[in-house]
C-alpha cells in the first residue's frame, strides 16, 4: 500500500445530494478495487477524494 493517492476533486457548491451520491459510488469502486482507506483530504477547500491503492500485480 501506498500514502494515498489523489482520485479526484469536487466543487464544494454542488448539491448535497450529488455529492452524497458520487462519494459513496467512489468509495464503493475504490474498495471493490483493493483500497484499503477512502477519505476526504481535509486540507482542501474542495473536496479532494484520496485512497490508499494496493500496488501494480504482476502481469499488470
Amino acid at each position: 500500500m501506498d500514502a494515498g493517492h489523489h482520485i479526484f476533486t469536487l466543487a464544494p457548491n454542488l448539491p448535497f445530494a450529488l455529492v452524497d451520491r458520487l462519494l459513496t459510488a467512489a468509495e464503493t469502486a475504490l474498495t471493490d478495487g483493493g483500497a484499503a482507506r477512502v477519505w476526504v483530504d481535509p486540507n482542501t477547500r474542495d473536496i479532494a477524494v484520496m485512497a490508499e491503492l494496493p500496488g501494480p500485480r504482476p502481469g499488470d
